[in-house]
């Protein structure tokens, strides 16, 4: 893993839900600590192309186009390449059994995106944390 300053990635297709991000992140002091890619082939297009070396966390939306957030967690949790990045998934789904199965497949924690602005800034700073810092966040 890079020493270097990392960075999260987020696969997210909905675009209000990047605007969002992106504006928790800036609020929060970190608007240059989050990239995005619009789903799960693209980021590992971009890994293929790019590496991972500045990669300190990776947020998967479950519900994408091309290749959805779950389909993308399995393959990056069972790629040596990739496995040791610690990847939180990030949807509106409440679903108790696809939880258990994101964080069965490797999944560090299961985030449901928030519904207030308040509710943003909390999970932005969580994640910033988890990529900075790798404290394992509870699962909400």
């Amino acid at each position: 893993m890079s020493k270097g300053p990392r960075h999260i990635l987020a696969a997210e297709d909905d675009l209000e839900d990047r605007f969002m991000m992106q504006e928790g992140f800036r609020e929060i002091g970190h608007p240059d600590k989050i990239r995005f890619c619009e789903d799960g082939q693209a980021l590992l297009d971009q890994f293929e192309s790019s590496g991972t070396a500045d990669i300190g966390l990776i947020v998967l939306d479950l519900n994408m186009p091309r290749l959805n957030g779950s389909e993308t967690l399995r393959i990056l949790k069972s790629d040596k390449r990739y496995s040791h990045i610690p990847v939180v998934i990030f949807s509106t789904s409440i679903n108790e059994i696809e939880k258990e199965i994101c964080l069965k497949l490797g999944a560090c924690a299961y985030v449901t995106k928030p519904s207030t602005w308040t509710s943003y800034i909390a999970t932005c700073n969580m994640l910033y944390k988890l990529c900075t810092e790798q404290t394992l966040p509870v699962t909400t």
